[in-house]
């Protein structure tokens, strides 16, 4: 009996979670709660036109340059990578594909290389 309550409870409440998502996508209740951005800060557009799959994270560009990702966040931090394209947001960089794939190769055709210095563990 005690099995049947768990599984009608936790239908309920995931089929209320889903109910109140809908509801609230479109409502502008969640848009209400975000701060106003400092006046130094970078204003996004709502909609930027961006590829499917060009903005990758940290993790996603380093294993696509062939980089361990603190090593690579660690040469971003130490400029070890001058003019690596990114941005970073909070605590986290983000990446266009596109951009690093000009960047990989304005590299190449100028010949630069890079040193990296590993992260002390």
């Amino acid at each position: 009996m005690d099995n049947k309550n768990i599984i009608w409870g936790s239908l309920i409440i995931g089929i209320s979670i889903i109910i109140c998502s809908f509801l609230l996508k479109d409502s502008n209740l969640l848009n209400s709660y975000i701060p106003t951005p400092p006046q130094n800060s970078v204003t996004i557009p709502d909609k930027i036109s961006v590829a499917q799959n060009d903005v990758m994270i940290l993790y996603d560009a380093a294993s696509y340059l062939g980089f361990d990702a603190r090593v690579m966040e660690h040469a971003i931090e130490n400029n070890e990578l001058p003019g690596i394209p990114c941005l970073k947001l909070g605590e986290n960089y983000v990446f266009s594909k596109k951009l690093l794939d000009n960047w990989v190769q304005d590299a190449i055709v100028k010949k630069l290389s890079f040193t990296i210095t590993s992260p002390i563990n």
